[in-house]
């Protein structure tokens, strides 16, 4: 079995989706915590995400994009080493905020 990899954000748990996840994210799902590692520039879309979530992208340790994305849009994305998706509030940061990031393994 596989570890499921988890990225803590100031504190906060973001499962970290990897593969076909990626492709995926929210769609059909009630808003949670998610993290996509990328090391590129990636818009996303919020097609069947039927609820607003905040969206942040993040190069090194620094939000360098944020938006609180409504459903069934499109945004254009930034250069990021990852995006996080979550509920609206729970990650209370903004452009230019400085994060700490660990990424561990969980059984």
């Amino acid at each position: 079995m596989k570890n499921k990899k988890v990225l803590k954000v100031n504190g906060r748990e973001f499962e970290v989706y990897e593969g076909w996840l990626k492709y995926v994210g929210l769609m059909f799902k009630s808003p949670k915590p998610v993290a996509f590692v990328l090391k590129r520039k990636a818009d996303i879309h919020t097609f069947f995400v039927f609820h607003e979530i905040d969206v942040f992208w993040v190069k090194g340790n620094e939000v360098v994009k944020k938006v609180r994305a409504k459903p069934f849009r499109v945004y254009p994305g930034v250069e990021a080493d990852y995006i996080l998706e979550c509920p609206p509030g729970f990650l209370e940061s903004e452009v230019g905020d400085r994060l700490s990031l660990t990424l561990t393994a969980k059984p």
